[in-house]
């Protein structure tokens, strides 16, 4: 089992935190989805990981029409930067630890 050493933490720590849904989908959906910014797939993969992120309290159609992820400030709630902020902390984690989860788009979420 690998361990998380100090100076991996100081490191993780010291990183400025993705805040936004552009910046986070870009530094994650490539690594937990694999599927990169040109494919056709990268915003269905982004509104399912916000979806997941907010554990259901949000349906895809709500964010995919309502929420403007190149809009930083104003675009989706303001609960969202706070909860990205903490899953980019937790993905970097486990990412160090070489435990970070992979995601597919499998099922159906055409509400």
């Amino acid at each position: 089992m690998r361990m998380l050493t100090t100076q991996a933490y100081i490191r993780l720590n010291s990183q400025k935190p993705a805040l936004n849904i552009e910046e986070f989908c870009l530094e994650w959906i490539p690594k937990l989805y694999g599927i990169h910014p040109d494919d056709r797939l990268y915003r269905k993969a982004c509104i399912r990981e916000m979806v997941r992120l907010m554990q259901g309290a949000v349906k895809p159609s709500s964010v995919d029409k309502n929420w403007d992820f190149l809009e930083p400030d104003k675009g989706y709630p303001s609960y969202v930067k706070p909860v990205l902020t903490l899953a980019h902390q937790q993905y970097r984690i486990m990412e160090t630890l070489g435990v970070l989860p992979k995601f597919t788009l499998d099922y159906d979420d055409s509400e």
